[in-house]
């Protein structure tokens, strides 16, 4: 199904979006847009639909393959209730968080936002300007210019894909990227 654009607004905004899941399936397992098309039996055009949040549902026989390939929760597949995956940490939802204008924002905010609860601050910090810097300089590297709102979202995309592993997830810089580069 597309979406009409009050609905893509609301899918992209929100903080377990079909479009958030499906790019955290993406990096967590690895996967390029076109394996995982392979996986769901579809094109890959209909994954970067979803992966840009052009379509706000999954079609049956996709939950099914999905569900079935990684064990993901039908619910959560669905819709994003139920109990997420483990290891998955939705972003934070828009208006939520500090304000900031750039990644150093929210290095420097001295009262953690509710959405972070780290167990180690600094060593969150440190992780955070790694993937700020990676990720930097892998726009740079490919010759991409994104407004500040575009970047921020990019790196905490990488950023809530590294926290598990502890350090910088390249292949989320990479796959993040690549939708970004064909949006098509």
């Amino acid at each position: 199904m597309q979406a009409n654009s009050s609905e893509l607004k609301r899918s992209l905004q929100g903080e377990n979006s079909l479009a958030t899941r499906i790019r955290w399936l993406l990096a967590q397992h690895g996967l390029q847009q076109k394996q995982l098309a392979e996986v769901m039996g579809v094109g890959v055009d209909r994954v970067k639909t979803l992966v840009l949040g052009r379509a706000v549902r999954l079609r049956a026989e996709e939950i099914s393959r999905l569900e079935a390939a990684y064990g993901l929760p039908r619910a959560w597949l669905v819709d994003g209730t139920g109990p997420p995956p483990p290891g998955y940490v939705p972003p934070p939802p828009d208006g939520d968080g500090p304000k900031a204008s750039g990644p150093t924002a929210l290095l420097a905010a001295e009262d953690p936002p509710r959405w972070q609860a780290p167990p180690n601050s600094a060593t969150d910090a440190q992780l955070l300007q790694q993937v700020v810097d990676a990720t930097a300089a892998a726009l740079a590297a490919r010759g991409l210019q994104l407004p500040p709102h575009r970047r921020l979202r990019l790196y905490w995309g990488v950023y809530e894909l590294s926290i598990d592993a502890g350090q910088v997830n390249r292949r989320a810089i990479s796959t993040l990227i690549q939708a970004i580069e064909d949006p098509g």
